[in-house]
């Protein structure tokens, strides 16, 4: 039915309306506010603050079975996409959730490749109008410690040299 709606060019209270009725089929459904958070980009149906307003919504509703993952999750998907909505994005909260994204995947290096891609293809071009350098260097900075992360038990030493003892 969300599909449907948003195929049909449906309003956006018929879409908010069949969000709802797909949360509450499976609240764990990580990729229902993914999904939905493309169509409150300011291509679509929203604006700059609507995605976050869903991402804070959907954590204040899954925070005791996700944590902080379904912030990432609603985020995720966008970061190449749409960049309006960095404006609003909270770079710790989004870290953290990412992180627990990771420990509740099924599939965490696939779910770390994926968002190491969508965070590289974000930060490679250049902030546009009201974005700030500084979620840019965040995300930038969150990409470098998640593969430090991963790749610190298959190369302690390296990550204890300094730049010149390589």
């Amino acid at each position: 039915k969300y599909r449907l709606c948003v195929a049909l060019r449906g309003s956006r209270e018929e879409l908010d309306a069949r969000y709802s009725d797909r949360v509450a089929l499976d609240p764990t459904d990580m990729s229902a506010p993914a999904e939905h958070a493309l169509y409150l980009t300011p291509k679509w149906y929203g604006d700059s603050d609507c995605v976050e307003t869903l991402a804070r919504d959907y954590l204040a509703a899954t925070s005791d079975i996700l944590g902080d993952a379904g912030y990432a999750a609603t985020y995720l998907d966008i970061l190449d996409r749409d960049h309006a909505p960095l404006q609003a994005l909270d770079t710790d909260l989004f870290a953290r959730g990412l992180h627990e994204l990771l420990s509740l995947s099924q599939a965490p290096q696939a779910t770390l490749n994926y968002a190491l891609a969508q965070i590289f293809a974000c930060v490679a071009r250049r902030p546009s109008c009201g974005e700030t350098e500084d979620v840019h260097h965040r995300l930038r900075m969150l990409a470098h410690a998640l593969i430090q992360g991963r790749l610190e038990v298959a190369m302690p030493y390296r990550w204890t040299m300094g730049e010149g003892d390589m």
